[in-house]
């Protein structure tokens, strides 16, 4: 671990689309847990290593309540969308699995095997506009693939309309990403 003097500013800049900030194979090699300086001149711990970060992920001593004093906020924009009312991934035990078990059913091993084939068509239908996209530039797999795919299986599963997809998957990227400004945040989770 390390508590260098001066930290260093996080988030990184990514000097070349796609390639993932130098600093981070620095501190892997170096300091793989070190202290870093959010946009707010707070210092939270930085964790690089893949399985300290699940240590992190999973040590229920670790709060994940976003309106707790001190959580350390990607942005403004983060840190106004923590004061909205949370969803139950910001949740700590007992109520985090209170609001769990209310959709837990939707979730069954079976239920989602009997939507394979709707998965499937989604996870076909992302690949396909990224490759009609073409690829001469980087792909953001986030936007296009991670975010969506997810996003629009649980919206079917939950009974949301198709046409509310898009409109509903552009207010959650704009909600979870730690750059967004603190009106645009606050207005996509309303």
């Amino acid at each position: 671990m390390s508590t260098q003097a001066h930290p260093p500013n996080f988030p990184f800049a990514r000097v070349a689309g796609a390639e993932p900030p130098a600093e981070f194979a620095k501190l892997r090699a170096n300091n793989p847990i070190s202290r870093v300086e959010l946009w707010d001149g707070s210092h939270p711990w930085l964790v690089t290593k893949h399985n300290d970060v699940c240590s992190v992920l999973t040590d229920t001593r670790l709060s994940k309540q976003r309106q707790r004093e001190g959580f350390p906020e990607m942005s403004a924009g983060g840190k106004a969308a923590a004061k909205n009312r949370p969803t139950f991934v910001d949740m700590d035990p007992p109520d985090h699995m209170r609001q769990r078990n209310m959709v837990a059913q939707a979730f069954t091993k079976e239920r989602i095997e009997s939507k394979r084939p709707e998965i499937q068509a989604t996870v076909n239908r992302c690949l396909d506009e990224m490759i009609k996209g073409g690829c001469k530039e980087p792909v953001d797999l986030v936007e296009k693939f991670a975010l969506p795919v997810p996003s629009e299986c649980i919206y079917s599963i939950l009974g949301v309309p198709f046409e509310d997809v898009e409109y509903l998957n552009s207010m959650n990227a704009v909600r979870t990403n730690g750059s967004s400004t603190a009106a645009a945040a606050a207005n996509a989770n309303k």
